[in-house]
């Protein structure tokens, strides 16, 4: 007596595996067909910077004529503005602070003459230390800070 293969016996095509045998008479197992299912190609990139990458660039062109140049001139305007302004804060920032740090000392002076006038010496000589040590303390600080 001839012995017929069922689906639940390893020597058989289960039904899965029939499934897709197609033309070629090729079984195919559940496991290989999962993977042709699945199957995917997965495509991906990466651009950092301040403008689009060339193929971006080339896709806003199809929108409208002349749009990446638009964009680049942009960018170079912000770039000279930005430019600009950090030469500027360099400059004046620095002369801006001198010049209330002198204020400072000429109205602590003027404090510490008029309490030394009135007859009050502790007081005239701790409004001088307390403003000239302030003031050394900042450029101190500004110091340590440029080294770092």
């Amino acid at each position: 007596m001839e012995q017929q293969s069922s689906p639940d016996r390893p020597d058989g095509p289960s039904d899965m595996e029939r499934r897709d045998a197609g033309d070629s008479g090729q079984i195919q197992t559940a496991s290989s067909i999962e993977k042709q299912e699945f199957l995917e190609k997965i495509t991906a990139s990466f651009h950092s910077g301040p403008l689009p990458d060339p193929e971006t660039l080339r896709q806003y062109g199809d929108i409208s004529e002349g749009f990446p140049e638009r964009i680049i001139v942009t960018y170079e305007k912000e770039v000279q503005h930005r430019h600009r302004i950090e030469r500027d804060t360099r400059f004046w920032l620095p002369l801006v602070g001198q010049i209330f740090a002198f204020l400072l000392c000429l109205a602590a002076l003027g404090i510490s003459l008029y309490l030394a006038v009135n007859r009050q010496p502790i007081e005239s000589i701790a409004t001088v230390l307390i403003a000239l040590g302030s003031l050394v303390g900042i450029f101190v600080l500004d110091r340590r800070s440029r080294r770092r």
